[in-house]
């Protein structure tokens, strides 16, 4: 942000002071509080221009992803989450949005979720202002699907998307420009290492040597990750006598598949099971020479590049997360042509000599783009910038 936009807003938040009002309430609501959110919500939740009030269910959907305990905010009411396939109810949701204590509402933009369209027009009609935090558009779509989200999203005043990409698509499909801020993306888990699921024993066993060329993935493991291609592209490097060890860290359905699969083309492949420690990652990473996710990258992409690890995956955009925008070819990691291993193999080979010669450099870079652009800072930063900059339009 500018300096001059900085004095308007700061001029702002002085008319909101000498109309005696405090800090704008804020509600921030979430199906449950992901521990990989811990960092944003916690800038959030200090924030001195905001007083912002967390409303979720305490636990995950089938309890795979941690939740963040209501302890460590200072504001936290609870819901009960009531699933339908893939459609949520939040029992308790709409009574808690009928006290006007709140000037703002942050919700989770998933159209899906049958209680924000109800909420967010009650807040609406209660002169509240509304806010959708949500991935958007993946790519461009038609038809009644295109109706639909550009209707659910139109019930915000703003649109808190995680990439330009995703503003394009949906600047494109119709949806206003000056109804969208690009707020980034962050990975920062509250679980510390007293979480590690495998002590250093374990852990000895599963690693492979620092001095080894070692591949990994720390992901959800289905079938739409298409690690079938990274097998065959270390199969072909093993047969220009580059030998990669192969390390995959998450749980999925697809893992057996993997196993099977490293088994019969001789790649050695060492296996963790999910694991969201700190202790555990550090470990993992200190020994990665490449992060490798052949598709739908996501926030492990966030995650590697914060400990200096570049990621290799997929150029078919369309169908990664927003977090690729953080890969700048031969900068922080790199691209290969969508589903080819041969292509995958000569990035990997182009990419080890660089990493021999200069990795310091590269993990700096790769850092550096993460605290910039994508770290828990810059992501609560974004969103404050917008919540601030409609108050100051709002205060004239």
């Amino acid at each position: 942000m500018s300096e001059g936009r900085l004095d308007q807003l700061s001029h702002a938040m002085k008319k909101i002071e000498t109309e005696n009002q405090t800090a704008a309430n804020v509600l921030v609501v979430y199906q449950h509080l992901p521990h990989y959110r811990y960092g944003v919500f916690k800038h959030l939740d200090h924030h001195s221009a905001l007083e912002v009030t967390f409303i979720a269910d305490v636990a995950s959907r089938d309890g795979s992803i941690p939740a963040i305990p209501a302890c460590n905010f200072k504001r936290f009411k609870a819901v009960r989450n009531i699933w339908r396939g893939q459609a949520l109810w939040q029992s308790g949701l709409l009574r808690m949005l009928m006290t006007k204590q709140y000037q703002i509402v942050i919700f989770l933009g998933d159209a899906a979720y049958l209680t924000t369209w109800l909420g967010a027009m009650l807040a609406r009609l209660t002169r509240r202002r509304v806010y959708f935090w949500t991935i958007g558009w993946h790519r461009p779509e038609g038809g009644l699907k295109r109706c639909v989200r550009l209707l659910f999203y139109r019930i915000a005043h703003r649109l808190l998307l995680y990439s330009q990409e995703n503003a394009r698509i949906g600047i494109e499909a119709g949806y206003p420009a000056n109804r969208i801020s690009v707020i980034g993306n962050s990975y920062e888990s509250h679980l510390t290492s007293a979480e590690a699921e495998q002590d250093d024993a374990d852990l000895r066993k599963i690693l492979p040597a620092r001095d080894e060329t070692v591949i990994s993935a720390v992901i959800r493991v289905d079938d739409q990750r298409r690690f079938d291609i990274l097998l065959r592209a270390i199969e072909i490097l093993a047969s220009k006598g580059r030998d990669v060890v192969f390390v995959l860290v998450g749980e999925g359905q697809a893992r057996p598949k993997i196993e099977h699969e490293a088994a019969i083309r001789n790649v050695d492949l060492r296996t963790l099971g999910a694991t969201y420690s700190r202790y555990v990652l550090e470990q993992v990473y200190s020994r990665t020479t490449l992060t490798v996710i052949p598709a739908k990258a996501g926030l492990t992409t966030i995650q590697s590049l914060s400990y200096g690890v570049p990621v290799i995956t997929s150029d078919a955009i369309q169908n990664q997360g927003p977090e690729t925008a953080a890969i700048l070819p031969g900068v922080t990691g790199d691209f290969f042509a969508d589903g080819s291993a041969e292509d995958l193999a000569v990035v990997i080979e182009r990419w080890l000599p660089r990493l021999e010669r200069g990795r310091s450099d590269i993990a700096s870079r790769c850092r550096a783009e993460i605290e910039d652009n994508w770290s828990s800072s810059a992501h609560a930063r974004r969103i404050v910038e917008a919540v601030l900059g409609d108050v100051e339009t709002k205060l004239g």
